[in-house]
């Protein structure tokens, strides 16, 4: 069992000290506290959540914030991948698409792309000159 877990060693210590590194309970309490959006992001990035909410503002819409969340993920993955072996990697990598399924079930059953959809960059390549999939 020991032999099978050597080539994800490193991806496990990397994955570990990064949780570690997140917020504790009573960080999450205080930022749950928060009323308005500038307080929350202020708060934010003082509990270290701060790269996750670099680049956002209170003017930040909606869309913006959510774009800006899922470019994270999609890098914090697109890290993970590097550090399984290589025979994962293309799996691991898969897992960016996650936060794009809802949309991708709409559109498989015969919705159609939402504005926001064209404005991030890997959505909007799946898209034709349209702006339909």
């Amino acid at each position: 069992m020991i032999v099978a877990a050597r080539p994800f060693a490193y991806a496990q210590a990397r994955m570990q000290a990064r949780c570690a590194a997140l917020p504790d309970e009573a960080a999450w309490g205080r930022l749950a506290a928060t009323r308005t959006l500038t307080a929350c992001l202020a708060e934010a990035r003082v509990l270290r959540f701060g790269p996750w909410v670099k680049g956002f503002s209170r003017h930040s819409g909606v869309h913006e914030l959510e774009r800006g969340l899922r470019l994270h993920f999609r890098d914090a993955v697109d890290a993970l991948a590097d550090w399984v072996p290589e025979g994962w990697r293309a799996a691991v990598a898969w897992t960016r698409w996650l936060p794009c399924l809802p949309l991708f079930a709409a559109l498989a059953r015969g919705g159609t792309p939402p504005p926001w959809a064209r404005e991030d960059y890997l959505l909007a390549a799946l898209l034709d000159e349209a702006g339909e999939p």
